[in-house]
């Protein structure tokens, strides 16, 4: 990299390889099987009198496609009827609090794609089978057109703590939340070995991978994982800014290696960062992702205008149908945003700024707000957003709202994201800690999941906090941690930057 970039990025290897696959490369094969990857189930959060906690939650496994239909059309089909398995789910546990469990539901698809068999291979009780079968047997399907098609569904049938009656408090309201095994070979190594205090042993497995394969862009994130921990920021962007040098022709590529330099609070860094997404921007302005990491970087260095003529251009574009669920609702949100701090540092232009606001179809934000805000970096795949909250509450795609307040606006299942969950009011009614999770639902052709987790505190009145939480995730239907929200936060505001 030029400019700012030459002071972060270092010299790349001299050997560089070609990456192994493109991110916008077409997703892999209906017929591609995926073996399931088991995960606990815990029992409910119990309340301080005893009584389990009875809210419905149906978590997908894995989808196998034997052939003869699209399995994006039949991932579709089957999300859209996870409200009535949870209905069917909820009605169990009237009558029996404790059935949990795990569901493997066999399909055949005839040629008009209708189903032809519905068959609930293993369940927690006869009553769900018998229920979920039902549902399944109503669905209809895209034509396989010649023959039939045949899936197996999976899902894991369990009970949180969110419905404890007000003010009562729950034993653990975590009880519920899957654990993560995010990661594999040579990156769990590393990742590992900084986990248990190891930091020497870490770096020094790092830089022999990185040795071994210079072109590999996950030998360069563990590199610089390495050195973060050791508090080594400098090196550590000289190796996320190595990936600029390898990757600069991938859009996604650029925005990963600036989500991983903005984590690291430098000043050098965050130029970088604003750099590389607003190349990623022209490179790509199809994908939301790019305009909004690009117009909220400059609004932590301070340029509020540019920030939200950044902003503003993504949010009055139009986006491919149904390629970005939610994304003109977080736009025009994130627009309203940046005029409040903008009108904040600049109180003489606040009619100017509304005004400029209004007319690019921005939403006032004039209310306190929290905002976990999600993007990943690979196309063609599903990673779901898990919100739960310190009384056992459990957002998520099939129960979109907390009961303690709470909404992710949509679901995206194509890629890149961002799919956004916000609460809306004071700071002293919300359900502190919030505990946040990605689970890599659907792998797509590169392989790994990579991406950010962006906490935004809005006070109302134009004070605004952020916090950068990078995250990789390799393996098939594993959940990754992105950390909980203990309270409302004020490490880096949009003005530390200037």
């Amino acid at each position: 990299p030029s400019g700012a970039a030459g002071q972060a990025a270092a010299a790349p290897p001299a050997a560089i390889a070609a990456p192994a696959a493109r991110a916008d490369a077409p997703a892999p094969p209906a017929e591609a099987r995926r073996a399931r990857a088991p995960r606990p189930i815990s029992t409910t959060g119990v309340d301080a009198l005893g009584n389990v906690a009875g809210q419905a939650q149906v978590r997908p496994g894995a989808l196998v496609v034997e052939g003869g239909i699209n399995q994006g059309e039949v991932q579709r089909v089957v999300r859209a009827a996870t409200p009535r398995m949870r209905a069917c789910y909820t009605s169990q546990l009237a009558s029996n609090p404790s059935v949990r469990g795990h569901m493997d539901v066999h399909v055949v698809v005839d040629a008009l794609g209708e189903v032809k068999l519905a068959e609930a291979r293993t369940s927690p009780s006869i009553e769900l089978k018998g229920c979920v079968q039902g549902v399944f047997q109503s669905l209809r399907f895209p034509a396989p057109g010649t023959g039939t098609a045949q899936f197996t569904a999976s899902f894991d049938f369990v009970s949180s703590g969110s419905a404890v009656a007000e003010g009562s408090e729950i034993t653990d309201p975590n009880a519920n939340i899957p654990k993560s095994a995010p990661y594999d070979g040579r990156f769990k190594i590393v990742m590992d070995r900084l986990q248990n205090g190891d930091k020497d042993g870490g770096l020094d497995e790092a830089k022999r991978w990185q040795t071994d394969q210079p072109g590999d862009i996950m030998a360069l994130v563990a590199l610089g994982e390495a050195y973060e921990a050791r508090g080594d920021v400098k090196t550590a962007a000289r190796a996320y800014g190595s990936i600029l040098e390898l990757f600069s022709f991938r859009a996604d590529s650029r925005r990963f290696a600036g989500e991983r330099l903005e984590r690291l609070a430098d000043p050098v860094a965050i130029k970088l960062a604003a750099d590389t997404y607003g190349k990623a921007a022209e490179q790509r302005p199809d994908h939301p992702a790019s305009h909004r990491l690009y117009a909220f970087t400059l609004l932590k260095a301070g340029e509020h205008e540019k920030a939200f003529e950044a902003m503003k251009k993504g949010a009055m574009r139009s986006y491919p149908p149904g390629r970005f669920r939610g994304v003109d609702r977080i736009l025009k949100e994130d627009l309203g945003l940046i005029a409040s701090v903008w009108a904040s540092a600049a109180p003489a232009r606040r009619a100017e700024i509304m005004t400029k606001l209004h007319a690019a179809g921005g939403t006032e934000e004039t209310g306190p707000s929290l905002r976990f805000v999600l993007v990943w970096e690979t196309d063609a795949n599903d990673v779901d957003f898990h919100i739960h909250d310190g009384k056992g509450g459990h957002a998520y795609y099939g129960t979109p709202n907390l009961p303690s307040g709470g909404s992710l606006y949509a679901d995206v299942t194509t890629g890149y994201g961002p799919e956004c969950f916000t609460i809306r009011g004071a700071r002293e009614k919300r359900a502190y800690p919030y505990t946040l999770q990605a689970h890599y639902y659907s792998r797509g052709p590169m392989g790994y999941g990579m991406g950010k987790l962006e906490v935004i505190d809005h006070d109302g009145q134009g004070h605004i906090s952020f916090e950068e939480r990078p995250f990789v995730v390799m393996k098939d239907r594993a959940y990754v941690d992105l950390g909980s929200v203990e309270k409302p936060k004020a490490t880096v505001t949009a003005s530390l930057m200037k």
